[in-house]
């Protein structure tokens, strides 16, 4: 069986990144952007 992909565009280098679509949003960046600020998710 073959899953789900998706692909976004990093907002910081513009690289185009594919990943599973039941993990979209987990995983940041090789350039080091990641998708949630650690601050954000303290609030």
């Amino acid at each position: 069986m073959e899953r789900e992909t998706c692909t976004y565009t990093c907002p910081n280098c513009r690289r185009q990144i594919r990943t599973l679509a039941d993990e979209y949003g987990d995983h940041g960046c090789t350039c080091g952007w990641v998708p949630f600020d650690s601050e954000e998710e303290d609030e």
